[in-house]
Order: C-alpha cells, then structure tokens, then sequence
C-alpha cells in the first residue's frame, strides 16, 4: 500500500489501484481521484471502505496471470545458437491429430520448418496454417535438421508448411488434442551461427491456425557467453574506477 505524505498528514491512507472492472466498482461506491485511464487513488473515508478496498485488493492478489502463447526465441550465444521460450499454452484446434512422430530431438530448419522438440518422440498435428513473416525473414532452401548438442525443459514446438497453407504442428511426446500446457525449452545447437543455419537477426515468422498461433523470432544481436560477459563487466568496473580517480 502506497502512502501520501500530504495525505499521511491528515491521517488520510489511500491506495492505488489498477484494473478496469475493479476501478468501475470503486467509481460506484468510493469518491475517487484519477490518475490515469487505468489506475486511480482511493481515499478513506471510514474505516468500512477501506476494509473493503483491502478485501478487493487481496481477492486480486491470488489470482495468477494466464499462461501466455509461446514465443520462441533463436539466438546466437557465443559460438552457438540457442532455441528457447517460457511456458505456455497452445491448443490445436482446428488441426487434425496426425499420430506420433519420432526422431525429433532436433532444431529443424528450412524449407518451411522451424523449431524443435524435447523429446525423441512427438506428437503431430496437420491442417490449415497460415505464415507471417516479417519483411526480412529467411529460411534456407534445402531442408536441414540439426541435433541438439544440449536440450533442457520439457518443452520445444515446431512448425513446417507443406504448401503455402497446409502444414504440421510438432509438439512434445504426450500432447493431446485442445489445450496443451507446453513446459519451458531451451535448446542449443554448438558451433553453429544464424549464417551457417541460414537465419537473419531481428526478424520473426507467426505461424497461425483455428485456434492458435506460435511465433518464431530471431534475437536482434548476439549474445555473449556467460564468461565473456563477466569479463566484459570487470572490464566497465575498472574502467569506471578510473573516471572517477580523475
């Protein structure tokens, strides 16, 4: 709970609250100040309004966001070119269960495919899709699957067009049809560069269904191994130590 030091003077408490439906019922019940198209300050008035506020506030904090849709971002680390995205949801609705598929404990890239599983095994799913792709995006022409040297989490998704409009959707050993919790991936191809895989950075490809969609996205610039990093880090220390010396 934020406090006003004006207001802490005149023994008013106020909070700040963010959130349409709960700043609605507020507006109807409370005198409100607004700050903002989404967040307001409420005062207390009596001791009842602001047990009630706290109770709002409370009820809001046990609710946990929704798992977001995935977001697969490649980039290159170091001398290697990781895979990796967070948690989330895909459904496959609107696609047709095509069975189990194995040997897919790869980063696939070309003609159309991208991505990659956790698992040696997949399910997949056929229908119509539709890509997006940014102005930049390329993928190289021969159709190419790549181990990976390192896999972590339970995750990994692919997606590969057969036509302009018909594809597949590769997803972990166990999918099902509907809605599926996907777990977080990262994967890494060792020795390779966004050059040698035939990939631009900061460009980025949406491929949609029915249901859902799953967007694939090059990181914008390199990203230096964890030692070089810190290296470079002791580095700027120094070199600020310095400056101020002078």
């Amino acid at each position: 709970m934020s406090l006003s030091m004006d207001q802490f003077r005149k023994n008013s408490q106020f909070i700040q609250v963010s959130g349409r439906r709960l700043r609605q019922q507020c507006k109807q019940d409370y005198r409100a100040q607004f700050l903002g198209p989404y967040s307001f300050t409420i005062f207390r008035q009596t001791p009842r309004t602001m047990k009630k506020l706290l109770f709002f506030v409370a009820v809001l904090a046990t609710i946990s966001p929704a798992q977001a849709d995935i977001i697969v971002t490649i980039s290159e680390v170091g001398s290697d070119v990781h895979m990796t995205h967070a948690a989330g949801i895909i459904d496959t609705g609107g696609l047709t269960n095509a069975g189990g598929n194995t040997g897919n404990l790869r980063f696939y890239h070309g003609l159309g495919y991208i991505g990659g599983l956790s698992t040696s095994d997949g399910a997949t799913w056929n229908g119509t899709l539709t890509a997006s792709p940014s102005a930049g995006w390329t993928l190289p022409a021969p159709f190419n699957g790549t181990n990976w040297d390192s896999t972590s989490g339970t995750g990994g998704i692919y997606v590969g067009l057969f036509t302009p409009t018909f594809g597949q959707l590769g997803l972990p050993d166990g999918s099902v049809d509907g809605v599926n919790n996907i777990g977080a991936f990262t994967g890494v191809v060792a020795g390779q560069s966004f050059a040698s895989l035939g990939l631009t950075a900061g460009e980025s490809i949406t491929y949609s269904w029915a249901a859902d969609s799953v967007t694939f996205q090059t990181a914008a610039t390199a990203v230096p191994e964890p030692s070089a990093a810190a290296s470079m880090a002791v580095i700027g220390f120094i070199g600020l130590c310095r400056r101020r010396r002078r």
